[in-house]
């Protein structure tokens, strides 16, 4: 039997922290279960209620604003318990699980906090980036998995010395990026020892609290001269690297306050108001709360920048950026018969696509593996000197006919859903030619309909790639 009511009911704190009603035992007379005290009494057990029916709890709490003694769960104060209710300023809401919420619908209005739960939009975008073929896994998740295993090990044989170059110097060190936000090497090595001992702090104590000590340590070391800047971003990402069971990927503060909001609207997430560390703890639980991960510590920890990667700026333009990187043409395949050989038109495809496309346009206005804005990346993307797109989806096929159809339904949905490209044409791409009744059916979508859709065909050339 759970000895809290996590399951089925939690209050949530304004920092987004779940307070989450525990059962105890009281000092005398043995009296077991929640326990529940009247406004004014919150220190008073002797003046409380016993319960082990989480209805009677629920009741209590939402219907008549009593108290209750919960655990924290997350931030600063994780671990202690006190008692809370719905009348107490630093309570903003509560869960209760679906099944039992007929109990709190007579005569109450109070606003809960969303259910951790991904919507419609929320499951499309995790749709795309838990797609087999996110070149995100081939290229970023093993060097992230790599880098932590290396920081982890370090720690474990008390040699924080040999990750200090990955940690501090790495431009990019396959948890984040830092691009700008990298030290000096100057900075970074007349502070060695200093730097060094941060590591060993972040690993004795990762939580929001210390994240807060360090930012302010490193801005007396500034006024000492002793570093040119607070490389803010590079203390997040060591807190992301040595704690990643704590926190995700976007260590950038502004661009994790650019997918809050995205969360909170298609997730349920509450988000706290704190430093980078709070907010990036904040949405890691939620993320585990919603169950979608199933475990997959790395893989949450990389869905925050996918989302980001997605979403368009202030302006309300997806940002394009251009680039290919090629991916192999063949492959292999472990079976109940052996290893077999694999081949990948598609991306054999892609590459000439690509090729294709930059004679044409150049190199600055072409992108493979972009992201469309509807969670979804397109196989390439060209965006024009009026600032259009034009969108390419490509289908290895037997016949156009069998390309158009596989295409169809991603086109529309990178184009036309919502927060999507919008795209002055959309090219179907095989390497089967065009027949007759196909270039027909494609013409009467462009006359009739309005459809701006296209056929290109690309030869595939698996003895060449």
């Amino acid at each position: 039997m759970s000895e809290t009511s996590e399951a089925d009911f939690y209050l949530i704190d304004v920092n987004g922290n779940r307070r989450v009603p525990v059962k105890q035992r009281s000092h005398a007379g043995g009296r077991f279960g929640y326990l529940i005290l009247p406004p004014g009494k919150g220190n008073d057990s002797s003046a409380g209620e016993y319960t082990e029916d989480v209805e009677r709890l629920i009741q209590c709490v939402v219907l008549d604003r009593r108290l209750v003694r919960a655990k924290v769960i997350g931030g600063d104060k994780d671990g202690q318990i006190n008692s809370v209710g719905l009348g107490r300023r630093v309570i903003r809401g509560y869960w209760v699980a679906p099944s039992l919420r007929h109990l709190i619908e007579r005569g109450n209005n109070v606003i809960s906090s969303p259910a951790p739960e991904f919507d419609a939009e929320a499951k499309v975008f995790l749709d795309g980036f838990l797609a087999p073929d996110n070149p995100q896994f081939a290229h970023w998740l093993p060097r992230y998995r790599s880098t932590l295993r290396l920081v982890a090990e370090a720690l474990d044989r008390g040699a924080p010395e040999t990750v200090f170059d990955l940690v501090w110097k790495s431009v990019d060190n396959a948890v984040s990026n830092a691009g700008q936000g990298v030290l000096a090497f100057k900075d970074a090595d007349r502070a060695r020892d200093a730097l060094v001992q941060v590591i060993c702090e972040i690993g004795r104590d990762g939580s929001a609290s210390q994240f807060d000590q360090l930012i302010n340590q490193m801005e007396r070391w500034k006024q000492a001269g002793d570093l040119s800047k607070v490389p803010r971003l590079l203390l997040a990402r060591a807190f992301a690297a040595i704690h990643p069971d704590r926190y995700h990927t976007t260590v950038d503060v502004a661009k994790q306050d650019a997918v809050l909001p995205w969360f909170e609207a298609h997730t349920g997430f509450v988000a706290p108001p704190g430093n980078w560390a709070v907010r990036a703890e904040a949405l890691t639980r939620h993320l585990d709360r919603c169950g979608v991960f199933q475990g997959d510590r790395e893989r949450r920890n990389m869905f925050p920048w996918y989302v980001f990667d997605q979403l368009r700026d202030a302006s309300g333009e997806l940002p394009f950026r251009h680039g290919h990187t090629s991916r192999p043409p063949t492959g292999e395949a472990q079976g109940t018969s052996g290893t077999r050989s694999i081949e990948y038109r598609h991306n054999v495809i892609q590459d000439a696509l690509v090729e294709l496309l930059r004679d044409r346009h150049g190199l600055a206005a072409v992108a493979s593996e972009h992201p469309t804005g509807t969670g979804g990346r397109a196989d390439a993307l060209v965006r024009r000197e009026d600032g259009r797109y034009e969108l390419y989806e490509i289908k290895p096929a037997a016949s156009a006919a069998d390309a158009v159809r596989q295409a169809m339904g991603q086109l529309l949905e990178y184009a036309y859903r919502r927060g999507g490209l919008e795209p002055a044409a959309m090219h179907v791409v095989s390497d089967a030619a065009l027949d007759d009744v196909t270039s027909t059916y494609l013409s009467r979508l462009q006359s009739e309909f309005g459809l701006p859709i296209s056929y290109l065909q690309v030869p595939c050339d698996m003895e060449g790639a």
